[in-house]
């Protein structure tokens, strides 16, 4: 396994400052994969510096799933508040091009939007020998929420990283289990690791509430559970499910809490041990229909250092009305039928590349 030197723990507003800095002096290679790169203050930040690099030799490419112009601001890219800045996002991506850095567009929405659900969900920045994963996409919000990055210097997981990024780029899906866990292969990583628990499991993740993630709970035999989910979710999907999958959740000796702000930090943590890291959130839509990439880290002072940043959390207050319950139960039998059909008859046929 790498050495513990290997893995460096940068939250939101450290990343940030790493990420430029390491644009700025780069002097052979920034590639940059996301799903959301927005024409705000933090999109023009890494605009200007990707241009500076470029215009002094730097291979400098991006992959940029096209959710990013139908979603501004984490609002949709038709409402009138957020007409300007999807105005700058259109004009920022028409410099980036104009400064011959080469883009590719991932995630088709397809006819009729049949391919929307799908998204290309990975968050991979690669600044010369060192490659950056986590779940902090280019834009103000993504920049504000409690979230994390993981930078890594190890030669093997920069090679496969750097691979995987070029294999997306040529229009290929690749699901990797080795010295990095991409696409399909999450899931099989997560339930392994809940599987071998001996004392404690922990997962955190802003969208992981489902059913699949109930039954993997109730079959762990760790003593402790506990999953870290928002109080309220900013997706209107799982403001509608949560009431129940909670109740439900709550059946088998798991504990739910919260951080007090909200957070898109996912992470599987196993017997303070084994930590799972990246894009993924741990749910069914994400293990099954989204592009995603994900390490194992069982360095004991990484973790301890993600521990010692993460917040405190505090218990969920959790007081569905039966309304609320009822409804929720609908949706999430709605959203997993659903979710079956897209993994078998749309997944498949769903090319890789698009155009903006």
């Amino acid at each position: 396994m790498p050495v513990a030197s290997t893995y460096e723990l940068l939250m939101n507003e450290r990343f940030v400052e790493q990420l430029h800095r390491g644009i700025d002096s780069a002097t052979e290679r920034v590639f940059i994969q996301v799903m959301t790169f927005d024409g705000d203050d933090a999109g023009l930040g890494v605009e200007q510096r990707l241009i500076a690099a470029a215009e002094r030799g730097v291979d400098v490419r991006l992959t940029v799933d096209v959710f990013a112009f139908r979603y501004v601001s984490d609002t949709r890219a038709t409402k009138s508040a957020v007409a300007g800045e999807v105005g700058e996002t259109h004009a920022m991506f028409d410099r980036l091009e104009a400064a011959g850095i080469q883009i590719t567009y991932v995630g088709p929405w397809g006819p009729l939007l049949v391919f929307g659900p799908l998204r290309n969900h990975k968050k991979i920045f690669v600044v010369d020998d060192m490659v950056y994963l986590g779940g902090i996409n280019i834009s103000d919000h993504n920049f504000d929420w409690l979230d994390f990055i993981v930078g890594i210097g190890d030669p093997d997981i920069v090679s496969e990283t750097v691979d995987d990024f070029h294999a997306t780029r040529r229009g290929e899906r690749v699901s990797r289990s080795t010295a990095i866990i991409t696409n399909e292969r999450i899931e099989e990583t997560f339930d392994e690791m809940i599987n071998s628990a001996e004392e404690s499991i922990v997962v955190a993740s802003p969208y992981a509430l489902d059913l699949d993630l109930e039954r993997k709970l109730a079959a762990a035999t760790a003593p402790s559970k506990t999953v870290i989910t928002p109080q309220q979710s900013n997706f209107p999907m799982f403001q509608k499910t949560d009431p129940y999958m909670r109740e439900r959740i709550l059946r088998h000796d798991v504990e739910l809490r919260t951080f007090t702000d909200f957070f898109h930090a996912k992470f599987l943590l196993v017997d303070n041990e084994r930590l799972l890291v990246g894009s993924s959130n741990f749910g069914r839509h994400s293990f099954r229909c989204n592009q995603e990439i994900c390490v194992v880290i069982d360095d004991r002072s990484f973790i301890d250092a993600l521990l010692q940043a993460l917040p405190a959390t505090k218990p969920i207050e959790h007081r569905p009305s039966r309304l609320r319950y009822w409804l929720g139960c609908l949706v999430e039998a709605y959203f997993f039928i659903g979710t079956n059909l897209l993994e078998r008859i749309v997944v498949p046929r769903a090319p890789v590349l698009t155009s903006r």
